[in-house]
């Protein structure tokens, strides 16, 4: 980031971005833990797999970061592979709140920037509207 641009706000996604993927990990451990009397070596293979897959999302989501300056929307970081993107807000035209019925549940929403170059959208947010009032009061 050039050291002439000023961040005006830095947010994480929430884990519980992924609900599916945290009960599909938890379902493994507890999965393999259940089958522990039964198969030792198949038990503990899914005790494994569950925490490594837990693992994976938690470290996943702490990498993303989103970024508001006073010249763009920046999305950032990812694991294992780093994914970004970014818009100016010079050619921001519109900035979306998005919540699906079980994002209203778990408290967390999306906010979707669509500009005249595309459509960056920003996942997982615990205070997606705080991001919305932020990038609207910019452009």
């Amino acid at each position: 980031m050039p050291r002439n641009e000023l961040q005006l706000l830095v947010d994480n996604p929430s884990i519980l971005r992924r609900p599916f993927w945290i009960l599909g990990a938890v379902s493994l451990v507890c999965t393999g833990l259940a089958a522990a009397a039964l198969v030792h070596v198949a038990a503990l293979l899914l005790c494994l797999a569950g925490l490594v897959f837990g693992i994976w999302l938690a470290v996943d989501t702490a990498a993303v970061e989103y970024v508001v300056t006073d010249r763009r929307v920046l999305r950032q970081g990812g694991f294992p592979a780093r994914r970004g993107g970014e818009v100016p807000l010079e050619f921001v035209r519109e900035v979306r709140l998005l919540r699906t019925p079980l994002q209203t549940a778990l408290g967390i929403g999306d906010v979707e920037v669509v500009s005249t170059k595309g459509t960056l959208r920003l996942e997982g947010l615990e205070a997606p509207e705080r991001l919305q009032e932020k990038i609207r009061s910019l452009i």
